[in-house]
């Protein structure tokens, strides 16, 4: 029992041989602050630590319930008799995922995921599950004192509406090529570079030009799309003439839902066809006020593609910078769809038509239009495995110059 706050802790301490050693009490000591760190219902919290002078040890949460080892005994979770445990198992499963994904999204890979890390606290507290935690009681995960902070990073992804056409293999090896590349990445001076962006990154981008093409937010003045002094850009040139994109729920590569959420049914719409500006979409009343025809918002978004291997957009690259995947993207100046947000999973140096080293994470500041205008070469068009705004996207990697790294970030 802590005698200052009356609390009854848990106490673990490291044996001192190994306490002794000084590269695993830095590496113990940086990990806990890092666990320390994390808010989050079903992570044990930790309390207090000890270092140097009085051996190392973390005061955390006590858990009264025991493990999960414990609490199966060696008996798998679904072929236990109480009812519902097909359920409990897969809930279980979902509830702890969350927990490793929060601590992954704060830089803490868990190295010894296993049942006796997971204590079961009783249920009504903070974590609780519902009916998985009157069964079994509510999961808590322990054991980051030997975790380690990610930097490797990498990522794949991929959508078919027939998995069968997933490559599951190859997407893995992607991956786990990209997480190699990325060990110790270094930093670089922020700025302006050119930027070949893999076409989940163009995805993340440009799939928010969508939102932007309201015909109502154009006729108002308030949107990229509106004229000075009034009326729409419709028919004028917006982006490079390689531009075009589309909405179409029957394009094989989309097979989008074909309604919007408004029960408004949805057709083949051209946005922008070699870089001019066609249309806007129209809600019922915005149409009616207008005397148009209404055409719903689109359910989905493709960039049509191009020719240019992400190979040889690389190997016309003197110095640029290859980025994966975008994140936490939030809208800064609806007037240009200027965003700003983080790189992701992979960000690379590219010197003289090779990818050099990996590169510590950047914020920028960029708009979709000036990316489509400022275009200097366009891949083949593929289906991404799921964007921060979610929908059928079809995009192609591409290379632009200019694109805008305002700073340095750790995110990860």
């Amino acid at each position: 029992r802590n005698l200052i706050s009356d609390r009854v802790d848990a106490l673990k301490i490291v044996a001192p041989d190994l306490g002794a050693n000084a590269e695993l009490a830095d590496r113990f000591l940086r990990e806990i602050k890092v666990h320390a760190s994390l808010e989050h219902p079903n992570i044990a919290t930790i309390y207090e630590m000890g270092g140097a002078l009085t051996g190392l040890y973390l005061a955390l949460e006590f858990i009264e319930g025991g493990s999960l080892q414990q609490k199966l005994a060696g008996q798998p979770l679904s072929d236990r008799a109480e009812g519902q445990s097909g359920h409990d198992a897969a809930h279980l499963v979902e509830t702890l995922a969350r927990a490793v994904h929060h601590a992954h999204q704060h830089g803490l890979i868990h190295c010894h995921l296993q049942l006796g890390n997971v204590l079961l606290a009783s249920p009504g507290g903070a974590g609780d599950v519902g009916d998985l935690a009157s069964r079994l009681g509510v999961p808590k995960l322990i054991g980051f004192e030997m975790a380690r902070r990610r930097q490797d990073e990498g990522w794949a992804g991929a959508e078919h509406p027939d998995w069968k056409q997933l490559d599951f293999s190859g997407m893995a090896s992607r991956a786990i090529d990209k997480a190699r590349l990325s060990r110790n990445p270094v930093a670089i001076e922020p700025g302006r570079y050119t930027v070949i962006l893999e076409p989940q990154a163009v995805g993340d981008l440009v799939q928010l030009m969508g939102f932007a093409l309201a015909a109502r937010n154009a006729d108002e003045g308030r949107s990229a799309f509106s004229k000075p002094g009034g009326g729409n850009k419709i028919g004028e040139k917006i982006v490079d003439d390689r531009v075009t994109i589309f909405s179409d729920p029957q394009d094989p590569q989309l097979l989008a839902q074909p309604y919007d959420n408004q029960g408004m049914p949805l057709s083949r719409q051209v946005w922008i066809e070699n870089g001019v500006l066609k249309q806007l979409f129209y809600t019922r009343f915005w149409a009616q006020k207008q005397n148009k025809q209404p055409t719903g918002f689109p359910s989905s978004i493709k960039l049509q593609g191009g020719t240019t291997s992400m190979d040889d957009m690389i190997k016309s690259t003197p110095r640029g910078v290859l980025v994966t995947r975008l994140w936490y993207l939030r809208q800064v100046d609806p007037r240009t769809i200027l965003f700003t947000g983080l790189t992701r999973d992979g960000t690379f140096l590219i010197e003289n038509g090779k990818i050099t080293r990996a590169i510590k994470n950047f914020r920028f500041n960029e708009s979709p239009l000036f990316l489509l205008a400022n275009l200097e070469a366009i891949g083949p068009a593929v289906r991404l495995g799921g964007t921060e705004q979610g929908g059928p996207v079809v995009m192609p990697a591409i290379k632009a110059k200019d694109f805008n790294f305002t700073s340095l970030s750790d995110a990860v």
